[in-house]
């Protein structure tokens, strides 16, 4: 497929394709006449790369890993896959704490608003307070 369907079917405008591919995260093939030819596994590479975006991974992070992806397996291979797994695992779960004690905040201020309590503006200061210290 041509960048333009690559970009279609993702959503990933086309300057962004080519230079995920000067970084070597995309690696189409090239016509006789110079124009990319993206295949299915440019897709499914692609997809990934968002899915790696949406954890807030850096590209250069990204890379390090398309490059472990496309490595015969090996024992170095095995152990930068482990490094990078316990990295994003953590990473991640911070994230999902993170997460979980602001839904918990914001619940409880959603609650407070709702009562329509006098004291609702202190109330509601204090659990805002909260994001200070949880974060």
């Amino acid at each position: 497929m041509k960048i333009n369907e690559l970009s279609k079917l993702t959503g990933v405008k086309k300057e962004t394709i080519r230079y995920y591919e000067t970084m070597g995260l995309l690696t189409p093939d090239r016509n006789t006449n110079g124009y990319r030819h993206y295949t299915e596994q440019e897709l499914k590479d692609l997809r990934f790369i968002l899915k790696l975006k949406l954890l807030a991974i850096p590209l250069n992070e990204i890379k390090m890993l398309m490059d472990i992806k496309r490595q015969d397996t090996s024992l170095a291979c095995k152990e930068e896959t482990l490094y990078f797994l316990e990295r994003y695992i953590q990473i991640s779960q911070d994230k999902l704490a993170f997460l979980t004690k602001a839904v918990d905040i914001l619940v409880d201020i959603k609650s407070i608003v709702g009562k329509n309590n006098p004291n609702e503006e202190n109330e509601i200061i204090q659990r805002l307070a909260l994001f200070e210290e949880e974060f």
